[in-house]
């Protein structure tokens, strides 16, 4: 009975080690396969994506399209390098560019009639459609009060408080005008003005800009409506 329980658990033991064996090479096996199968799905989806590029296929219509890109793309670089080199004349004692009317001459031409004057109502309504529709207004005699405004130096403007003025600044309801005459004299935001001048198209480095090209410029002895509703 000894003998044969020994040979018993040998047998089993001899039975144990065998499944072991497979079964951790079995293991090991599989592991290196996945791997494997990692690695070529790996490689089939670099394939397919390859060949869902339209540009590595030669896809027509593709091809196209970044012909046209690559053409419009030129075009702005071309249109960027003509508004560098362009000229927008010498600029004045402020560094300003982009007046280039001659004032002292249009000063002695003025023959005293003005072509529109911006009264309390609609101020706001008649400054907006200079913007909006400013070629109907170009080369214009107009006259309009409000304060003086020097926010934004170099750059003056004549202005009112009211409603959010789409094309104006600082929230004020303004216009720029331009003048070689010393304002230091002149405080911001105090000074209640008169503007004499003309309606005109500037340009600089920023792009097309409007202005009153000043023919006068009057300070008055007190303030008018300094805002506006409309």
């Amino acid at each position: 009975m000894n003998r044969n329980k020994k040979k018993t658990l040998l047998f089993c033991v001899f039975i144990s080690i065998m499944i072991y064996a497979m079964t951790g090479c079995g293991n090991r096996q599989n592991a290196s396969f996945n791997n494997k199968m990692k690695s070529k799905n790996s490689e089939q989806t670099s394939d397919s994506n390859a060949s869902k590029d339209p540009n590595a296929t030669g896809d027509p219509e593709y091809q196209a399209f970044m012909e046209a890109k690559s053409q419009e793309e030129s075009k702005d670089k071309e249109a960027d390098k003509k508004k560098q080199k362009k000229d927008f004349g010498a600029p004045d004692d402020t560094g300003r560019v982009g007046y280039q009317q001659d004032i002292e001459t249009d000063k002695k031409n003025f023959d005293g009639n003005v072509d529109i004057v911006v009264g309390d109502n609609l101020y706001e309504t008649q400054i907006n459609d200079w913007y909006v529709n400013f070629p109907k207004y170009e080369g214009k005699v107009v006259e309009i009060e409000g304060y003086f405004i020097n926010d934004f130096a170099p750059y003056t403007f004549v202005g009112r408080y009211g409603p959010t003025c789409p094309y104006c600044n600082g929230g004020y309801v303004s216009f720029e005008f331009y003048t070689k005459e010393d304002l230091s004299s002149f405080k911001s935001v105090k000074d209640w003005i008169k503007v004499t001048g003309i309606l005109r198209k500037g340009e600089d480095s920023n792009g097309v800009f409007y202005y009153i090209e000043t023919l006068s410029i009057e300070k008055m002895d007190k303030v008018g409506k300094d805002t506006v509703s409309n």
